[in-house]
């Protein structure tokens, strides 16, 4: 699997936050739906984000991740995320199942 750092670079973050990011993208792969189950569910698991993540002042709040989410330039998160699905891909293969039996 890559590197989290490798994996956002090319976005234009302008506070070069890519832990905040993480922070973000990560419950939403959860299933988290919006600014404030990003902060809820990154609180709930910080003790496991700690060791990777640069968290100085800790988990940010909600209007932090939606701030940070809104400066972002869409086409460099779409080609990170696209990375980073590509990656899965390449890491897992066709020993990827649908949890919903769909597939």
């Amino acid at each position: 699997m890559q590197i989290i750092s490798d994996l956002f670079e090319g976005v234009v973050d302008p506070r070069t936050r890519h832990d905040l990011m993480l922070i973000g993208l990560l419950p939403i792969i959860c299933g988290g739906e919006g600014w404030v189950d990003m902060a809820v569910l990154s609180r709930e698991k910080e003790d496991f984000l700690r060791p990777c993540l640069k968290l100085k002042l800790g988990i940010s709040s909600h209007d932090a991740l939606s701030d940070l989410f809104k400066s972002i330039d869409p086409k460099g998160l779409q080609t990170a995320l696209l990375r980073l699905v590509g990656g899965w891909q390449d890491d897992f293969g066709d020993d990827v199942k649908a949890i919903d039996k769909t597939a």
